[in-house]
């Protein structure tokens, strides 16, 4: 009768080419912890099977406990005396807590380290997203970043200007994957490519804990955007998302329309620098038209002159509270949308309209809405080519319109007259409003030493604006009233000839 050996065969894994290995990384496969088997669960794995103890204490929140004995106390001779129960007993018997606490302590087992001959070669055990992070860097063969490395063990992770590719995204988007403290991401003005904004779509899809991301300046295009936009709307976990700076001009841009109408919890969309253009605006007042959750909306620097369908939409909205239009084209028909919008909107709280070619006329088709509004409390119209006499002429419509809700008034660049802070101070006593505005024409007489640097890059407008300073005259105003001035500088004076 023959017996059968039955054994187990063992065959002895080989290391595989970075090829085979890099590979089997782009399947996304390091995306989630169970997939993981990182050394401490091996070294757990293996003391688990030997001491079941281990086991059971790994469960369990309570930390392991260490054994501590006196140093002298239950010497090798008393342990090796015939009778080591009844020793035992005996010093038990005449055991003293007093002395026992008072002794000095070591732990069993327990031998110094000797330090390590390249302390700086050393590498630290750091978080688990920091372990993840190295892991992916190593399997993909791409060099760590120190800087994000370091702020895997924070609450954000900025990485700006950091010249980021695909495959750093990559690494950085598995190592958040199951993350729960970080919150926010930016990697503005990086090279992540439609690659990258795929490995942060599976990112958002995978942590509902990021509340915040920023991808400005990356020139994502309408299909990484789109991509963006479908997991937003799967996992509807993030507040604020920057995607300024992206090539979504005119039609491009209907990649964010889907983002905008079905998002429940976004709050904070920045679409500047994009070049939307009035088409582009078009088909953001279309969405925003079935949003009433986004509060702050970012439309500047998009070369938009046209805004009636925006206006129409903002007549309806519920939603907005900060609207910026900043570096447009708006001029008299925008600002005469507006003020129809204005009429009925209840909710918008501040107004950016700073550099928006708005002049008096301009001004006069904005105060008629203002007039019926008593909820906007900021309002910017700085860096517009408005004078003194317009500076007045908004001080003189705030104290005639007292039932009106402006509270802040931002015109930094617009210098003003003497008059003018009189004027204000008065109206001050009269109720809580904050104005800003630029230098008192004719108080400062003097000539100041100026940086040689500034005064080679400074423009026809520039020294215009310094002449009328210095000699306490509004050079524009005057010009205005047919009369010609003709400005000569020489070298050893000023002479104004009219």
């Amino acid at each position: 009768m023959s017996s059968t050996h039955v054994g187990i065969t063992r065959t002895r894994s080989t290391l595989q080419p970075r090829e085979a290995r890099k590979s089997q990384f782009n399947d996304w496969d390091l995306i989630r912890r169970s997939n993981v088997d990182c050394g401490y669960k091996k070294v757990l794995r293996f003391r688990s099977a030997i001491y079941p103890a281990v086991k059971s204490r790994a469960m369990t929140l309570t930390p392991a406990k260490v054994s501590r004995r006196p140093k002298g106390t239950l010497s090798a001779s008393l342990l090796d005396s015939g009778d080591r129960n009844s020793s035992l007993s005996g010093s038990i018997d005449h055991f003293d807590p007093d002395q026992f606490f008072k002794g000095e302590f070591d732990f069993d087992a327990e031998e110094p380290e000797e330090p390590p001959l390249y302390p700086h070669l050393v590498h630290k055990p750091g978080t688990y997203a920091q372990e993840m992070y190295l892991k992916a860097c190593r399997l993909q063969g791409i060099t760590r970043s120190a800087r994000c490395y370091k702020m895997l063990a924070g609450e954000a992770v900025v990485l700006p200007r950091q010249g980021l590719g695909p495959d750093d995204v990559k690494a950085c988007a598995i190592a958040l994957a199951e993350t729960m403290n970080i919150h926010t991401l930016d990697f503005t003005e990086n090279m992540i490519g439609t690659k990258g904004a795929e490995y942060i779509a599976l990112l958002i899809t995978e942590n509902n804990f990021i509340k915040n991301l920023n991808l400005a300046d990356n020139n994502l295009g309408p299909d990484a955007v789109k991509l963006i936009a479908d997991s937003v709307k799967k996992t509807d976990s993030l507040s604020s998302i920057s995607l300024a700076g992206n090539g979504l001009s005119g039609t491009r841009c209907v990649a964010v329309k889907s983002l905008i109408e079905d998002s429940l919890n976004l709050k904070v969309l920045d679409l500047s620098n994009n070049d939307l253009g009035d088409v582009g605006v078009d088909i953001v007042a279309e969405s925003l038209a079935f949003n009433d959750t986004i509060e702050r909306l970012d439309l500047g620097n998009n070369q938009v002159t046209n805004i009636t369908k925006l206006a129409q939409t903002l007549s309806k909205n519920t939603g907005l509270v900060q609207l910026n239009l900043s570096s447009n084209g708006l001029h008299v028909s925008g600002c005469r949308d507006l003020a129809r919008a204005l009429e009925k909107n209840t909710t918008l709280r501040e107004l950016n309209l700073a550099k928006n070619r708005i002049d008096r006329a301009c001004l006069n088709n904005l105060f008629g809405g203002l007039k019926k509004n008593a909820f906007l409390r900021v309002l910017k119209i700085d860096f517009n080519p408005l004078n003194s006499e317009d500076a007045m002429h908004v001080l003189t419509f705030i104290t005639e319109n007292p039932a009106i809700g402006l509270s802040h008034i931002y015109m930094d660049s617009i210098d003003v007259q003497a008059n003018f802070v009189q004027t204000l101070n008065t109206l001050k006593q009269a109720r809580e409003i904050t104005i800003t505005y630029g230098k008192i024409i004719g108080t400062d007489l003097g000539i100041h030493d100026l940086d040689e640097a500034l005064v080679l890059e400074a423009t026809d407008f520039v020294v215009f604006e310094e002449l009328s300073r210095v000699i306490g005259l509004d050079i524009e105003n005057f010009v205005k009233g047919s009369q010609f001035v003709c400005a000569v500088l020489y070298a050893d004076g000023l002479f104004v000839y009219t």
